[in-house]
């Protein structure tokens, strides 16, 4: 499958710093999260077909100072060489032909993209 890449709202950061996702997400990907999203647009339909076919995993929402921050839905990727997955918020921001992809690593630095770039999700 493959998406273009676009321009993110800047707010995932303070999320993958929280220490009760970071845990999660170490536990279950395997990495802990470099603090920002790749942003791709993608096709609804291809995507659909393209997650059938990996497993979900589950990062529970917890509440802290009053506010409850939701579930966050996973699936393990990679793109090139670079272990990743696909993150779907309970509080999702984006359309429905966006997704956020994570890594250990600044995807977009490490590859080198830029906005409109087609990246290749395996």
């Amino acid at each position: 499958m493959f998406g273009e890449v676009i321009s993110g709202l800047g707010r995932a950061k303070q999320f993958l710093e929280m220490p009760e996702y970071k845990k999660q997400f170490l536990e279950k990907l395997n990495f802990t999260p470099f603090p920002g999203t790749l942003n791709l647009k993608i096709d609804k339909k291809e995507l659909k077909e393209f997650l059938q076919e990996r497993e979900k995993r589950n990062i529970a929402g917890f509440e802290k100072d009053c506010k409850k921050f939701g579930d966050v839905l996973c699936y393990k990727i990679k793109i090139g060489n670079i272990p990743a997955a696909i993150v779907f918020p309970e509080k999702k921001e984006h359309a429905n032909d966006v997704i956020e992809i994570i890594s250990y690593v600044n995807i977009t630095k490490q590859l080198r993209l830029k906005i409109g770039d087609k990246v290749r999700l395996q």
